[in-house]
Parts: C-alpha cells; structure tokens; sequence
C-alpha cells in the first residue's frame, strides 16, 4: 500500500507553483520594466540579471524531492504539473542567459527583451502554456481540499485554501476558467458518495456566512409572482367556510372532518368540487388561518413548517409547470429550515466556498428537484412538512403525472409530510385519491351562500326596504339564489351583482324576479348572458379591450392598457420625449371604470390599484367561456377592423417615451424596445407604413434618451456604449440593447438580425442602401449568422477581429429566414461580400458546415446560385482589398 503526500509536502509544491507562475506570468507582461544603469543593472525586479537569478530560485525550490510516492490521480497530477513548470523555468532562465550575454542593449521590458529572440508564436506559445498550469493548479488544489488528506492538518488547510485564494485572484475575470472551476466541482459532486455538507458543516465553515449563502440561494428561486395568485384570490366572506374547523361535523352531509385530519397520521387531504364551487377561496383561508398550524402542531411532536402554491392557468409558466410549484415550495421551505441549505445544494455551497462565488446563475430545472428532494431528505422526521396546493386541475401538464409526484411524496420512507390538494372532481384525481379523506366544497356550501347573500344584499337601502314591506318573500329570494347556485359561489357573486343592481334601480318584487329567472342557471349560460346585456354603446370598446388584452404576451398592466386605449398611432408618434406627469393616475383611474362598466367584471384588476398591477380573467371558466371560438368570434364581430397589436405598440411606445432617464434601466429600455418591435411585427391588420413610423419613432427616442446626460451623470451611451472608430454613436451599441445583434451596425442592422422582413422590404423601397458603409456590417451577415460566447464543436468559425482586437466566435444561425435573405439578394446584397470582422464571406461560412440542417442547406445553394449568375468575385476582391488598406 502506498502512503499519501505529506500534507507539509503538498504545500510546499503548491507554494512553489503559484509562486512561479505569478513571476513567470508578469515577465510576460508589458509592465514588467526594465530600467539599465551604466552598470549594465538596475535597482527593479525587471531587471534581466535579477530576473534570471530569481527564476533560478523559483526552479530551485520547484526540483525539492518529495518524500512519499503521491497515492491519489491528483497528487500524482499535482506532481506532474511540478514538473511541468521546471521545465518552464529553465527554458526562460535559458533564453534570458542568452539575452543578457548579448550585450547592453536596452529593452522596454521583460517581454521586448523575449521578442528579440522569440517570435509571437512562441512567446503566444508560453503564454497558453503558464495559463493551463495555472488553471490546473487551481483544479489539483480544489480537489486535494475535499479530500480527508489535509482533514487532521487544519493549519495546512488554511494555508492551502490561501493560495487557492491567490489561484483565484490570478484569475479574475477568467470567466472560462470560472466556469470550468465550477463544472468540476459539480462533477466531484456527482462522483462521490460522502456528503460534501457534512465534509463543510464543522470547523471549515469557520469564517463563511452561511446566512449570505442562504440568502442568495432565496433571492435565486424566487421568481415573478410567484405569490400573485394567493394574493388575487378572494379572501372568504366573514362567518363562511367555519365549519372547515369544527371538531364535529355540523353539516348533514357526510364528509371527512378536516380539523381531525390535521391531527391524524393521514397523509393526504383531497378537496374538490364543481368549477367556482369556491375551493380556491376555501384553500386560500386555509393557507392563512393560524388554526391550520394549531390543529397540526396538536398532532405533531416535533415542529411544522408550511408552504403552499395555487396554480393559475391563464397565469404565467411558472403558474402552471411543476417547475413552478417545486420552487415555490422550495423556496418556502428552506426559509424556514435555512440551516438545511448545505445539504439541500452541497455543489453550490462547495462553490461558495471554495470560489467565494455566490450563486447568481439561474438554477436548472434539475438542480432544484434535486434540491427539493434533498432538503426534504435532510429535514427528515425532525420536522413536519405540510403542505397545501391548489388547482391541480390547472396544472399545463400531464395531471395523472402529478397526482403520481403527490403520491411519491406522500409515501416516501424519508420524510414526514401532510398534503393537503384541491382540484375538480376529475377522472385522473378521482383514481389517484380515492383511498384518502376527501371533502366535496358544493355539498357543504349552502349556508354558506345564504350568508354571503344575506350580507350583500344588507348593504342596499333597496333590500332593506323590500324585507320591511315583504320580508317573507326578501327570505324566499335569498334561498332562490342558494337553490338554483347548486353551491356555485362564483354564480353567486355574479347574482348578487345583478340583483343589487335593481335594487338601486328601484325594482319592484315582481321585477326581480324575473330578473333572477332570467338568469341562466349554468356559469356559461350566464357569462353569455352578461355579454349579451353590454349597453350597444360600448360593445365596440368591450370588444377591443377582450382583444388588447388577449393579443398581450405577457401579463397586461392596467396602464399599458391605459396608454393603448387612449393613444392612437399618430398621437403616440407626435408624443414628446419626457417624464409621466402626475395626471397619468386621472388616466388609470378613468381606465378602471371603462373596464369596469364595459367588460362587466369579467376582467379585473386588484383592490390595490397602481400602474402595474395587472389585469387577469375573474376566474378560469371566464377564459374558457370567452376563448371559445363561438365566443370570440362574436366579440371579434363587435370590431372586425381593430388591430389590438398596433394598440399594444403604441401602448410600448408611449411608455418608453415617458421614462425619467435619470431612474430608468437598461433592462426596463430593453423590454420596452422588443415589446415595441414585437407588436409591430404583429399588427398585421395594418399598413406595413404606420408600422414603420412607429419602430422609426422608437428608434429615434431611444436615441434621445440614450444620449442625453442624466443628473449628475453622463448619458447612457458614454457610461456604457462600445465606441467604434468612425462611426456614429447609437443606441444599440450598448450591449443590452443590441439584442444580440453583431456590431458593428446601424438600426437596420438590428431589424436585420430580428429578421423584421416587412420593415427591411420598407425601409429598402424607401431608398436605404442595401451595401452600407464597410466599416458596418453587410445586412446580409446579419441575417445569416449569429455571434455565440463559446465555441460549440463543428460547424463553427473562429474569427480575429483586425479592427477592435476582440476575439469572437460567429456560427450560422440553424434556421435562417428564407424570405429575408431572398429579400436582401434581390436587392443586391452580395453573397461573397466579405466582413471586416471576420475577413470571411457569408458563402464561405455557410459552405463550411459539415451537417447542415434543411434551412441552411436551402440558404446555401441560394447564396451559391446568387453567386453564379452575378459573377460578384470580382467586387469581393475590391471589398478585401480595400479592408486590408485600412488594417
């Protein structure tokens, strides 16, 4: 058996190595200056005497024998990389020695000195050579860490961990040799069976904020409402849904106490009930009433924890994906349980530590499973996890796959856990919960609905007055409703809206009555009876509202509704560039009647009105009523020729105009420039002219907005645009911004790259130069090919760009728009029309891909045809000719 490097002789081969490759590395740099006395020496390091004698130092202490044959692949690699350095270090020492004995000729640097005797492939050469031992010391020492090696030599470990920390220095802003640090430790985490948490959990966490790591861990799984749809359900009318915690069951109905549940060793609870039987309302007081977490703690002996999540399908993904709902309670649950967070995400801990990175990165999908499991594993029986999830029906997935992750959970050996799910009674979640406790909401609803009536219909003077003069019938009336509901409260608070509404209107008995026959017993049946009593007035400006809002692709905020009600195209184009007044709350508030008194209710927004809040269907029968075909197409008669696309641009166009430059965000300009394009790209009812006007008029306020100095500071632009020789600043050279788009360009360029072929075909009619300036890029280049940060294997060109000494990798884009580089062909681009980036033709790097997909074997024998019939060679070697001129 052989034994394992001293620890002392690890550190003192580690030592020896940073030590080399940060003198080495600094030779190699022009600030290495040497300053030659009359003596033929100077008083600096950089001096070539003194620079040869250190590097035989450093050799020196790189050769000390180690006493015990490395026992492990990764001191025998450390060894290696000793070794490898050595050899380094005597090739300079030699060269340098040569050098010097040359003579007195005086030299900037280490690295003109170098130059007189190597060539820059060389002198590249060792470059790339002291950078990969660098990079794999840093990998030797991070494994040699985890291993229990140094465990009993905490002294050692520090000092380890020191130069590890000067690894890291060396490297910063080494974002590839970040990222490979990080793969490895991910892949050690994979390939071993010890518990990297408890590895870290005792003295070595010593001196990192465990708290920090937790908080940033939170910050990362939380995302966009994810507690929108908890917030937006209704809260429960006072004295409703009470009996859900009586110890008895107060009601005829046979049902399975919930109360007693709460206490038992039952794993699962199933509410269900007819679509707006209320189970959402009824979860939401669940989720917020303490008595849940007293009943539990009643039943348990260790602490609860709790976390819920409420699927919304015409919400956002996260609303609807078992992403989503795993996050979420996720995220619940380690805030509670923060000092499980090692064990639930022991990669990213071990990063955190070793890197002192803390995780920015949006985590994958995998990484929070497997976190989820982890965490709930590492609490174990030590607490009780309850948990409470709603809509299961909602879900935008396989439901009988969800019922079976449910069930997973709720059988596990590992963890001690309580769900509590509600969902309609359907096929899937009938076989799946039929052997748990299950509560139907609509059979035990009724009194319920008689008290919500009942107290509704007080606050009228005009029901008041009706139980004074007939109080036998105001009795009858209330259990109608109750009656004909079939326990559907959202029916219910429709009801009640209509009926109220004749009371103010001074209905007589016989009045409301046939008010309340007339209304169709069924949620469908009553939505299309709302529609159909919609004042002829304002059927048009219903019709274009249920448009706007459908035809958003995002969550549509009340005042991008405002704007996109109120301005047309040509009032968004003449609008001046400057801060929103305070009179846009008049606008919003005036937005919210109009949606009010012409949708009916059947979009709402919140009680806490502000400009963002969003506007969402009442409930998910509204969206299934209103998106059925007959349905929108009735409301789409009520106004055929409305464009609910060119609204939206405008609405994007009138915000963006409006921003206060000194508080607005790249990111915030960003969304309002791709909202804009998007919406113009879609608003296909409408002159491709207009269209333009308006992406031209975005274009020229971001290039306001950009360009004018903030208070105090300097323009956006200054502070953070790239500056091109020669060309004119734009807004789009600031990098989030260009949206991806290779600079550099112009804003043709941009809507080139977006593939935006009705505003190309435009723009070029209207006498844009099809070939611009050759310090800009060919349209055509920006059409067919696409700048990616790494360099993928295959099918991948690797450029030097002359110009802006930047090294770049540029890839043909996998589905090309055919239409756009027929376009731009027909027009005169040239297929061999060279980049002056890349110093390569368009044809050239699309003849370069070895497996070409369908779209880019058709662009290439377009190109190669084009090229063909207009014999272009000719002009390509001009093009080149006059590049090289200018390098």
């Amino acid at each position: 058996m052989t034994d394992s490097m001293d620890p002392l002789s690890i550190l003192a081969v580690a030592t020896s190595v940073v030590q080399f490759l940060d003198f080495a590395g600094g030779l190699l740099g022009e600030t290495a200056k040497i300053y030659k006395s009359a003596e033929g020496f100077s008083d600096e390091r950089a001096d070539l005497h003194r620079v040869t004698k250190e590097l035989i130092r450093l050799k020196g202490s790189l050769e000390c024998p180690i006493q015990a044959k490395a026992a492990s692949v990764h001191e025998d690699d450390l060894q290696s990389l000793c070794a490898e350095c050595n050899r380094a270090a005597q090739e300079l020492i030699q060269t340098l020695e040569s050098i010097r004995d040359r003579g007195s000729s005086r030299w900037r640097s280490c690295l003109s000195a170098l130059k007189s005797v190597w060539n820059e492939n060389q002198i590249e050469s060792l470059r790339k050579r002291l950078d990969a031992y660098r990079q794999q010391m840093g990998l030797s020492i991070l494994v040699i860490l985890r291993e229990d090696i140094c465990s009993s030599q905490s002294d050692v470990n520090e000092q380890l961990k020191d130069i590890f920390k000067a690894i890291l220095d060396i490297n910063t802003g080494n974002t590839s040799w970040q990222n490979r640090m990080s793969r490895k430790i991910h892949e050690l985490q994979q390939s071993t069976l010890r518990d990297p948490a408890n590895y870290l959990s005792t003295g070595r966490v010593e001196g990192v904020n465990t708290q920090a790591f937790a908080r940033s861990l939170l910050s990362l799984l939380k995302y966009a409402n994810m507690d929108d749809r908890h917030h937006r359900i209704a809260t429960a009318h006072s004295k409703t849904f009470e009996w859900i915690y009586s110890p008895e069951n107060p009601r005829e109905v046979r049902w399975e106490n919930y109360s007693r549940w709460l206490e038992s060793s039952s794993k699962l609870y199933w509410i269900t009930g007819k679509a707006g039987s209320g189970k959402s309302t009824l979860m939401k007081s669940l989720r917020d009433d303490p008595r849940t977490l007293e009943h539990l703690q009643k039943g348990s002996s260790v602490p609860v924890v709790t976390a819920g999540h409420f699927f919304w399908s015409p919400g956002t993904e996260m609303e609807v994906s078992q992403d989503g709902l795993i996050q979420s309670l996720l995220h619940q649950i380690l805030s509670q349980t923060q000092e499980h967070v090692l064990h639930a995400f022991p990669d990213l801990w071990e990063e955190y530590y070793l890197l002192q990175s803390v995780p920015t990165a949006r985590l994958q999908s995998t990484q929070i499973v497997r976190g989820f499991y982890r965490l709930l594993e590492s609490i174990g029986f030590s607490k009780q996890v309850f948990l409470l999830i709603d809509g299961l029906d909602e879900y935008r997935g396989d439901h009988s796959q969800l019922a079976e992750f449910l069930k997973t959970l709720m059988h596990s050996p590992y963890m001690n856990l309580k769900i509590c799910a509600s969902s309609r009674p359907w096929v899937v979640f009938e076989d799946a919960f039929r052997r748990t406790p299950i509560l139907k909401v609509e059979e035990l609803t009724i009194p319920d609905i008689i008290t919500f009536v009942e107290e509704n219909f007080r606050r009228s003077f005009g029901f008041k007055a009706l139980e004074r003069e007939e109080p036998e019938y105001a009795t009858k009336l209330v259990e109608d409703i109750a009656r004909k509901s079939s326990g559907v409260f959202l029916w219910v608070s429709l009801v009640v809206r209509s009926l109220t509404a004749g009371f103010t209107n001074g209905d007589k008995k016989a009045d409301l009555q046939a008010r309340l026959d007339a209304l169709p017993a069924d949620l469908e049946g009553l939505f299309q009876r709302i529609l159909e009593s919609l004042d002829i007035e304002y059927q048009q400006q219903a019709s274009e509202l249920f448009q706007i809002f459908r035809a958003s692709r995002s969550e549509l905020d009340i005042l991008t509704l405002t704007f996109a009600d109120h301005y047309d195209a040509e009032q968004a184009i003449r609008q001046n560039v400057e801060p929103l007044s305070c009179a846009v709350n008049y606008s919003i508030d005036r937005m919210l009647r109009r949606l009010k008194s012409r949708c009916k209710g059947l979009l709402e927004v919140p009680a806490e009105l502000s400009p963002s809040s969003t506007i969402q269907y009442l409930h998910r029968t509204v969206k299934d009523f209103i998106e059925k075909e007959e349905t929108w197409a009735f409301l789409t008669s009520l106004a055929p020729t409305f464009d609910p696309n060119l609204a939206l641009c405008t609405s994007w166009l009138v915000q963006l105009k409006t921003v206060d430059i000194d508080f607005v965000s790249r990111d915030s300009l960003e969304s309002y420039m791709k909202c804009c394009i998007f919406y113009a790209s879609e608003a296909l009812r409408s002159p491709a002219s207009i269209r333009v006007r308006l992406v031209d008029e975005m274009d020229s306020a971001l290039q306001s907005i950009t360009s004018s100095p903030r208070t105090g500071r300097s323009s956006l632009y200054k502070y953070y645009g790239n500056v091109y020789p020669e060309i004119p600043p734009h807004w789009s050279h600031i990098k989030e911004l260009s949206d991806g788009t290779m600079q550099p360009g112009t804003f043709l360029n941009l809507m080139t790259h977006r593939e935006a072929v009705w505003y190309i075909k435009v723009k070029l009619n209207q006498g844009a130069p099809i070939r611009q300036d050759t310090t800009l890029l060919p349209l055509l280049f920006n059409a067919l090919v696409v700048e990616s940060k790494t360099a993928p294997i295959g099918n991948t060109l690797h450029m030097t760009n002359n110009l802006f000494t930047a090294k770049r990798f540029h890839t043909p884009k996998i589905k090309p728009n055919i239409d756009l580089v027929r376009l731009l062909l027909q027009s005169g681009a040239d297929p061999t029309e060279l980049d002056p980036l890349s110093a390569q033709s368009v044809l050239k790097i699309y003849k370069s891909i070895k497996r070409p997909t369908h779209d880019q074997k058709t662009i290439r024998d377009i190109l190669a045809d084009h090229a063909r019939k207009t014999n272009t060679r000719k002009g390509a070697t001009n093009y080149l000719r006059r590049l090289l001129c200018r390098i």
